[in-house]
């Protein structure tokens, strides 16, 4: 349990941290090229990134070896003496994951009590005909609230703005309201206390809301066709954010703590065209969509060590002028296919299969089939599937005991050719751990010239 929810972990973190590179790199110039709103949706590459990481992927071969084994290693296949087994890392696997456990709940612990300071710093609210809140308490417009979002603003709005530059503002938090914005505030607030020992994940957190205001901005003034000198007004008759403003973690507010300068000179640029900004969200989902891709295209799914199985796998080859000896050994994961070249001509396609206990009873672990005969304890099975320079030769199917013994021969009438395999299989951390230091680390690729043969 600590080894997969390390490994999501650590593949969340690395795309979201180079999803947030990418985005950073790209926002200035998309929303230079095509408006403020299609930088704020490139925003979408990070989750769809993070999302990615938890799809389902195709697993991997842990390591391969192709070619003649030294006995010695062999020999530990055939006994049933257990290896002393190295030192664990679940250990400190386990103590990771509980220090960011412990780090989560400190953040979201800060987070909550920061949000309940704001929700108490506002005093009492008095509401307007229109439903606007007003406090005594607060300097900049803003809108509050997850569940029921409500704008609040000054006591002295009526007052210290003009009533085009009211409509603005007013227009500016509904937009957020209608956009869903706090509703990706609070998201991306829970990301943040999940990602507490990224620095990245806070660098992109500011970015964000900058971004967001931006894109509010454009949406207001394409909508309300207002003079952006009216709304660079309002904005400019706002104060700096007040400590009020500064705690809260999920919400929209006017001035906020994002520059002023860069939200007044995007002001003066021309706002884009239809086609322009329908051409930036274009290009911001194609980007979303493909980083996404990348991400799960080189996913790696990780397998728990219960499910790994070692197999030593030897074909000899008999034909009317000579015998051919070849040998392969490969981790593999419970149900995972794996390829590999057995000599020079013979090519071979396995899958092995553990038993698993579902619904109370045993069944084999991801068969695509409903297979029989029902498996038993410490069973595998194992179907290879051998070719012969692209054409099948046979598909041996073989169910053995753990660590046991088992070989499958047959004779090709075509090639009058004899075919013996000779498979043990065994699922023993101890023998899987003394091989991986054996074959030289956990991922060894034989070069196309690895394989050999023999004559006896």
């Amino acid at each position: 349990m600590a080894l997969s929810l390390a490994h999501a972990l650590l593949s969340a973190t690395i795309a979201s941290s180079a999803a947030i590179i990418l985005v950073t790199l790209l926002r200035k110039p998309l929303r230079l090229a095509t408006g403020a709103q299609a930088a704020y949706w490139l925003w979408l590459t990070v989750p769809a990134s993070v999302l990615a990481t938890w799809m389902p992927v195709p697993s991997h071969t842990l390591f391969l070896v192709v070619g003649g084994l030294p006995s010695s290693l062999s020999a530990a296949l055939h006994s049933r003496t257990a290896a002393v087994a190295p030192p664990s890392e679940s250990a400190y696997i386990t103590a990771v994951v509980v220090v960011w456990a412990v780090g989560a709940a400190i953040a979201f612990a800060l987070m909550l009590v920061r949000q309940l300071r704001f929700a108490r710093s506002l005093g009492a609210i008095s509401c307007d005909a229109m439903g606007i809140g007003h406090s005594h308490f607060i300097i900049t417009p803003m809108l509050v609230g997850l569940w029921r979002p409500q704008i609040v603003v000054p006591i002295d709005f009526e007052t210290r703005y003009s009533i085009d530059e009211r409509v603005l503002v007013l227009e500016h938090e509904r937009a957020h309201w209608d956009r869903g914005d706090i509703v990706i505030n609070a998201l991306s607030a829970a990301w943040l206390c999940l990602s507490w020992f990224n620095p990245l994940t806070y660098w992109a957190f500011a970015l964000l809301h900058l971004d967001q205001e931006l894109a509010c901005d454009a949406h207001v003034l394409q909508r309300s066709k207002s003079s952006p000198r009216c709304y660079a007004g309002a904005l400019l008759k706002t104060q700096p954010a007040t400590q009020a403003a500064c705690l809260m973690p999920v919400g929209c507010h006017w001035q906020s703590i994002h520059p002023l300068k860069e939200r007044v000179a995007m002001l003066k640029r021309p706002l884009p065209g239809l086609l322009r900004r329908m051409g930036g969200f274009a290009l911001a989902l194609m980007l979303t969509l493909s980083a996404g891709y990348a991400v799960w295209a080189t996913a790696v799914q990780p397998q728990s060590e219960d499910w790994q199985v070692l197999v030593h796998l030897k074909l000899t080859v008999t034909s009317a002028s000579d015998t051919t000896s070849q040998v392969t050994e490969f981790l593999a994961n419970s149900a995972e296919p794996v390829n590999f070249g057995m000599g020079t001509s013979n090519e071979t396609r396995c899958v092995v299969f553990l038993p698993r206990m579902q619904g109370g009873s045993l069944a084999w672990d991801k068969h695509p089939v409903d297979t029989k005969p029902a498996p038993e304890k410490k069973s595998i099975w194992l179907e290879c599937m051998l070719r012969n320079k692209g054409q099948v030769v046979a598909t041996p199917t073989l169910i053995m005991l753990d660590s046991e013994r088992g070989s499958v021969d047959f004779y090709n009438t075509a090639l009058a050719t004899h075919y013996l395999f000779e498979i043990i299989a065994t699922t023993s951390k101890q023998q899987i751990a003394a091989e991986r230091q054996a074959a030289g680390g956990p991922w060894l690729i034989p070069s196309p010239n690895a394989a050999g043969s023999s004559k006896p």
